[in-house]
Formats: C-alpha cells, sequence, structure tokens
C-alpha cells in the first residue's frame, strides 16, 4: 500500500503520514518535526487516547461510588428510610 489507498480509500493516518513526510522533506534538523511524528503515531497507535479514556471512566466510577455513600449517609441518620420488604 505504497500510495496509501486500499479497497476502501485511503488509510486513516495517511494523511498525518503524508504531513510528516513534508515536514520531514522541508526540515533542517529532526526536531523541527517533532510534533507531525507525535500525530502520526498517535493515530498509529493511540495511546494517549486510551490513558485519557481510563482517566475519565475512574473518575466517573469514583465519583458514583461518592455519590453511594452520600446517599448513604443520609439513610444512617433517618432522615429517610429505605423502601420496605412486604412479606407476602
Amino acid at each position: 500500500m505504497a500510495s496509501g489507498y486500499g479497497f476502501s480509500g485511503p488509510n486513516r493516518c495517511f494523511t498525518f503520514w503524508q504531513d510528516f513526510l513534508k515536514c520531514h522533506n522541508q526540515a533542517d534538523s529532526r526536531h523541527q518535526c517533532d510534533p507531525q511524528r507525535e500525530d502520526y503515531l498517535e493515530c498509529l497507535h493511540p495511546y494517549k487516547e486510551e490513558t485519557r479514556m481510563r482517566i475519565i471512566l475512574d473518575e466517573a466510577e469514583r465519583q458514583k461510588k461518592a455519590n453511594a455513600k452520600s446517599s448513604d449517609k443520609v439513610l444512617d441518620l433517618n432522615l429517610l428510610s429505605p423502601a420496605k420488604k412486604e412479606d407476602s
């Protein structure tokens, strides 16, 4: 796939590769293209995206547990009584 096109069209990272290659050909030092290189590698291997998603999900779970604990405290103060089960 040297052209960047496959059966279903261009590869999802092909535009990032083109940007990186263009910068690499015009740059005086290799460090000038670090942002384009990072974008291309992130497209290939979405480590930053996965890490950010894990942080967001962990925080949502932590908040859910905190809200559950705070509602338990209200029940412990007998301000609200839990629903009683009816015996049949």
